[in-house]
């Protein structure tokens, strides 16, 4: 085995597996093609045929360069400090591999590699990752152990150059003699990697998940990127999901009474996020008013969860459990309207209970498990006067018809439209007379009509207005009105936009939502998955007599169905597989958590338990035979005392055997018989235990062999010290070759010679040390 090549190679896999899984981890595939492939240039530029280095004063140049990379880094990414020491120890390892390399270097090289491993784990909760990682740690095992070999060797050759004369050539010396040699080193490699995996996993068990981030969201959120899909604010006049890809955001399972509804909804659930009040006419956008924000309140989420609506006593209340993966934001999207939140990962939220918008304070990025429960169906009765009083304990308060509590300063919210209102009105009561509902004097629905009247406006909408992500507007019209009465075609975001603009027209609060629509169905985990793609934006309206916030989705259903459907079928059913592959990653590995340990070992417990109880299994006849040894074996102090003589003599014997095993094992190493068939390793072992006398009676005066020399190094290293006394040591060094490695057999001849050399060789040891 060439040890410095095998090294150079290893290593080298090592730093670009790391690139690798740190751009596998930032989402950056433009920097993985780049900085993959100049690192795997500089295979060929300085291990190649005809292949060198750069110089050091190159290198260190163009390490000036990576500093201003780093600070440029630290600039544009706004404090990200992990993505840009990532990106800064990626530069200092693409340099180095272009430079000369000694074992000092290759030792920074791999520290430097492990750092960016180090940080990319913080970025990265992926399953992809996760056997990136995996795969990075076996190998940086085998380039350690190699490492050392390698710095062993290279320090032995340099004492031999310094203690041969000049103009001496000294061949290295070779790492492992032996056939065996491979086997010893994967042997030590899978025992090391046993020991630490099991280490690991212990402290994996030991130590879950508690959900509080001590790092800071600046280390430990995701590195900024264009955001695509789900937005906080809604800028018309560009296209929805110009830039959005069919990356998973996150899971959602429906239960009713612990058990799954599968796809019994039909079209899925829409899953809110934001919910926008204030239209900005001037910047085309909707955001959330700042008087809205005044209503957040941090709350603490125990292990039981937190109630933040109260129902009414009636009705059916469906629980969802929601996986998010890692996201730029910690908004955590819910089902309208939601009662109840729990989580143990998210131990404090930011909760509104006017608009119902709640937001992970916990952690910044990373997956998050959570579950909320809402209520099947509209629920009559409720709507913000039964929102708990999860507020600033300033905000003042007042009864809400006599029952619950309303929030004060809420009476103007979500109202008004004030963008061409007389035209947008005429067509609302256009609309609403077609349908055969009439408005009041002052233009507005009456409340026990709000519900149709929204209903009707969303179908005029869904049935006159055509579907499409590709629009332009007139750009002299607002995007709204050029959607209603112009191009009457656009994507979800103008048509939930317009649904508002008529709503509030005719006096009815409406918001806009902005979230994910759920419906694409994994029939193998039996969950939703939800992509970017899926980011959708739909209306709420308050009715308070009908149900309180009622959600409306004007786009036509079947377009967007389309539009969300998978584009190859074939390719489908793969992908669904590995999207199960990956959620289960998140829920047992990343998600692994205090009350996931806990439901593990009362598993655990339960079966352990059963196979106890159950005196069929083997669990069971062992603990039976336990329990009835004192029963079994009446004993008095004659028979204690018999008992515990014969366990110390057992343990005696287990001692001995221990000692027996060890030294055959040193034996086999010595004799180099270690990958020898077991068939063959005693009968070589008797016709060469002349070279272990040899050995012993050597180490009994101070002669020891090294284990990494061979017995022809050793020997000649004697000979070469004092011919004459340590010529016999040569000569049965030689006989041992011929029988272990040339396949002779141990004649008569041969047994001659070595009780000479034997004789001669004590002879010269005693008279030297005087014995």
């Amino acid at each position: 085995m060439n040890l410095t090549l095998h090294f150079k190679r290893v290593a080298f896999a090592q730093v670009v597996l790391g690139i690798v899984a740190f751009c596998m981890a930032e989402r950056n595939p433009g920097l993985l093609l780049i900085a993959g492939a100049i690192a795997a240039l500089s295979w060929y530029v300085t291990e190649g045929p005809g292949g060198r280095p750069l110089p050091r004063w190159a290198i260190s140049t163009l390490s000036l360069g990576a500093i201003g990379w780093l600070v440029y880094d630290l600039a544009a990414m706004q404090g990200h400090v992990i993505g840009a020491m990532g990106h800064f120890t990626m530069a200092l390892q693409i340099l180095m591999l272009y430079g000369p390399k000694t074992n000092r270097d290759y030792a920074q090289l791999l520290v430097l590699s492990l750092l960016q491993m180090i940080g990319a784990s913080v970025l990265s909760v992926s399953m992809i990752f996760g056997v990136l990682l995996a795969a990075y740690c076996v190998l940086a095992l085998v380039t350690v152990l190699l490492f050392q070999l390698k710095n062993t060797v290279d320090q032995v050759h340099e004492a031999n150059r310094a203690a041969a004369p000049a103009g001496r050539l000294v061949t290295p010396p070779k790492a492992v003699v032996g056939r065996g040699y491979r086997w010893h080193f994967r042997a030590t490699a899978l025992v090391i990697g046993l020991v630490c995996g099991g280490f690991a996993v212990t402290m994996f068990v030991a130590m879950p998940r508690t959900g509080v981030n001590y790092m800071g969201t600046d280390l430990t959120s995701p590195v900024p990127r264009q955001q695509v899909g789900f937005s906080q604010t809604v800028k018309l006049g560009t296209p929805l999901n110009a830039h959005a890809t069919r990356e998973p955001v996150m899971n959602l399972s429906v239960m009713l009474h612990g058990r799954s509804l599968g796809n019994a909804s039909g079209r899925g659930w829409l899953l809110r996020g934001a919910a926008l009040d204030r239209y900005d006419r001037r910047e085309k956008r909707w955001t959330r008013s700042r008087h809205v924000q005044s209503w957040d309140s941090v709350i603490h989420v125990d292990d039981t969860g937190v109630e933040l609506t109260e129902l009414p006593p009636q009705g059916i209340v469906l629980q969802g459990q929601i996986t998010l993966r890692a996201s730029n934001d910690r908004t955590m999207f819910t089902v309208q309207p939601m009662t109840r939140f729990s989580s143990t990962m998210a131990t404090q939220v930011r909760f509104n209970p006017l608009d119902q918008q709640l937001v992970n304070e916990t952690t910044g990025g990373g997956a998050v498990v959570y579950e909320i429960e809402w209520p099947l169906g509209a629920v009559p009765g409720l709507d913000q006067s039964y929102m708990r009083l999860y507020r600033p304990a300033w905000v003042p308060r007042r009864d809400f018809h006599g029952e619950g509590t309303a929030l004060e300063g809420a009476s103007d919210y979500a109202l008004g439209w004030f963008i061409q209102t007389e035209r947008v009105a005429r067509l609302a009561g256009r609309v609403l007379s077609d349908a055969g509902l009439e408005l009041t004097a002052d233009g507005t629905v009456p409340p026990k009509q709000m519900v149709a009247a929204a209903s009707a406006l969303a179908n005029f909408l869904r049935e006159e207005y055509t579907y499409s992500l590709q629009v332009s507007g007139s750009g002299t019209e607002d995007p709204i009105i050029d959607f209603l009465f112009v191009q009457k075609a656009g994507h979800c975001e103008l048509f939930a936009s317009a649904h508002a603009a008529l709503c509030r027209s005719v006096g009815m609060p409406t918001r806009v939502i902005t979230g994910y629509r759920a419906s694409e169905y994994n029939s193998i985990g039996g969950y939703y998955v939800v992509r970017q793609s899926h980011a959708h934006a739909w209306t709420e309206v308050n009715c308070p007599e009908e149900g309180g916030w009622r959600t409306f989705d004007a786009t036509p259903p079947d377009l967007v169905n389309a539009e969300h459907a998978p584009t190859d079928a074939w390719f489908a059913g793969l992908r669904a597989f590995y999207d199960h592959l990956e959620y289960s990653w998140l829920r047992t590995i990343v998600a692994y958590d205090e009350r996931t340990r806990r439901a593990v070992l009362d598993d655990l417990g339960d079966t352990l338990t059963a196979h106890a109880e159950n005196h069929s299994s083997p669990l069971g006849k062992t603990l039976a035979f336990i329990q009835d040894l004192p029963s079994t074996w009446r004993l008095d102090k004659i028979g204690y005392t018999a008992a515990g003589i014969v366990i110390v003599m057992l343990g005696v014997a287990l001692a001995s055997l221990a000692r027996l095993l060890i030294l055959r094992r040193r034996k086999l190493v010595a004799l180099q018989l270690t990958a020898v068939p077991r068939a063959r390793r005693r009968g070589l072992t008797r016709k060469l235990r002349f070279y272990l006398r040899m050995l012993e009676m050597l180490e009994r005066h101070g002669y020891v062999r090294p284990v990494w020399q061979s017995p022809f190094q050793f020997a000649c290293e004697l000979a070469g010290r004092e011919p004459t006394r340590f010529a016999p040591v040569v000569a049965l060094t030689e006989v041992f070759y011929e029988v272990r490695f040339g396949h002779r057999d141990m004649d008569e001849p041969r047994r001659g010679r070595v009780r000479e050399n034997l004789k001669a060789l004590e002879r010269a040891v005693v008279n030297r040390n005087g014995r």
